[in-house]
């Protein structure tokens, strides 16, 4: 799949979960699946997540960096 950055030019680098669900048409429990956190990687390792989205806690709630969303449609 061709992924460029113009796509999501209307977006800011750091995105909200909504964002993210706008962006790829899912819903909500879809998003909680695709997404790992550095806690999961302690727990699981990072070899574990192939084909999921890096997201980072901001108090209660999730950010994803544009970049991995990129990287994420890439390599579907």
């Amino acid at each position: 799949m061709e992924v460029t950055n113009d796509v999501l030019n209307k977006y800011p680098d750091v995105l909200t979960s909504k964002q993210l669900m706008e962006i790829l048409q899912i819903k909500k429990s879809f998003l909680y699946k695709l997404l790992y956190t550095e806690d999961d990687i302690k727990k699981l390792g990072k070899d574990f997540f192939i084909n999921k989205i890096y997201a980072f806690k901001c108090g209660k709630n999730y950010r994803i960096l544009k970049n991995e969303v990129i990287k994420y449609l890439k390599n579907q």
